[in-house]
């Protein structure tokens, strides 16, 4: 589950000009009536507070972008509109049908990019749980609400907190109803195989884990079970029962164990599994009908060891025009992957990589901008052109 919080900061109180400071220099400057001076004074004092005010402004920045002008007054808007919705002692159906419209008027906020979206989503989150609001029976109701969106706050507000909540049998049972559920989400089904391993008693789930991962009519549920069984065989002897997944396990499992495998650094070039390993994760990244997130990820898990093979050959395969493609995960945005595969081939000394990564300066051009900024950064930094800090427009993508 991807979490991005805004991080804002409210640089102090209006602090206006005294009233009667300002009304003695209107009258000493303007030697005016009293009613005029007055009425000066007024404006005077009111022009002095808002400028002060305008100079302490609250900055709401996400991912190093900062809103300005009316999209940080849309923004504080929405804030007083969520403080001044929720409240603890309305009933179940009240308080459910409160979140959903906050959520909806959220989504319709036109031109912010996901970022500043998913923070006022977090905002409604954390405000229901200040005042109460949060309770067992409205997180059961939301679980078995069959609306995408209030089940993944109900799971967000389980895994944020709600530990007496997490102990009550009824919100397992409800859990287990909506992982059960092939009609229900594949994110939401996903996020209670996490719940399960993040929060304890994952043996209750353990069995529908493993059986995920071979569901072909479910693959990004598959994804996340075998992501979930590696990250808890972590616990034990994870190495040997990862081994043993990649080589018998069902595709999804392979997967993952073998991207495990080769990041955790339990496979050497020497390694009998390590080629097979790379070949695995070579086939999902130049799969141009894998979701971009699985082929980033498989890439990272490729430049490891970018001097042997076949790494280096499936790395420079990878900066052929038709195996580009945008929305691998970076540090702090989506990024396009020739930004991966660039930084791989930093530390390969090879006067042909060399040569192919300097004819990229062309072609890079031809990315679209919010695209094109970060690689052109990546490159120039592989190349010489060395620039600490990145600036530049990015482009999000909006999953919904």
């Amino acid at each position: 589950m991807k979490v991005v919080r805004a991080m804002s900061k409210a640089l102090g109180s209006p602090c206006p000009v005294p009233l009667r400071a300002a009304l003695s220099l209107a009258l000493a400057f303007l030697g005016a009536s009293p009613v005029v001076a007055l009425q000066d004074a007024e404006d005077a004092a009111a022009q002095a507070a808002q400028i002060e005010l305008e100079s302490e402004i609250e900055e709401i920045c996400v991912n190093f972008v900062c809103l300005e002008g009316a999209d940080r007054a849309q923004y504080l808007a929405m804030r007083e509109r969520i403080d001044a919705t929720l409240g603890p002692a309305s009933s179940v159906e009240e308080r459910m049908g409160a979140i959903a419209e906050l959520l909806a008027a959220i989504d319709d906020l036109e031109g912010f990019d996901p970022s500043f979206r998913h923070s006022l989503w977090q905002e409604v989150l954390g405000s229901a749980e200040a005042v109460g609001a949060l309770d067992s029976p409205l997180i059961v109701a939301l679980l078995r609400s069959e609306d995408e969106d209030l089940e993944d706050f109900a799971l967000s507000a389980l895994f944020s907190g709600a530990e007496a909540a997490w102990r009550e049998e009824s919100i397992h049972r409800a859990l287990l109803e909506l992982l059960h559920d092939a009609d229900r989400s594949e994110d939401s089904r996903g996020s209670v195989l996490w719940l399960f391993q993040f929060k304890g008693g994952f043996s209750e789930v353990s069995d529908d884990a493993l059986a995920a991962t071979g569901d072909e009519q479910a693959p990004e549920l598959a994804h996340t079970a075998a992501e979930v069984l590696i990250h808890e065989a972590r616990s034990g002897d994870g190495e040997i029962w990862t081994r043993e997944a990649f080589l018998s396990g069902p595709p999804a499992l392979r997967r993952e164990a073998a991207r495990h495998l080769l990041t955790g650094g339990y496979l050497q070039p020497s390694d009998p599994l390590f080629k097979l390993a790379v070949r695995t994760m070579a086939a999902v990244a130049l799969d141009s009908e894998a979701p971009p997130h699985w082929r980033g990820r498989a890439i990272q898990a490729i430049d490891g060891e970018p001097t042997a093979e076949p790494n280096r050959s499936v790395l420079l395969k990878l900066l052929e025009p038709q195996n580009w493609f945008y929305g691998a995960t970076g540090a702090h945005f989506p990024v396009h992957s020739l930004a991966l595969v660039i930084g791989a081939l930093k530390g390969v000394e090879d006067p042909a990589v060399r040569n192919r990564l300097e004819a990229l300066r062309g072609e890079v051009r031809a990315l679209p901008s919010g695209q094109r900024e970060y690689v052109e950064w990546v490159l120039g930094n592989v190349l010489g052109d060395y620039r600490e800090i990145f600036h530049g427009p990015v482009e999000w993508e909006d999953k919904g």
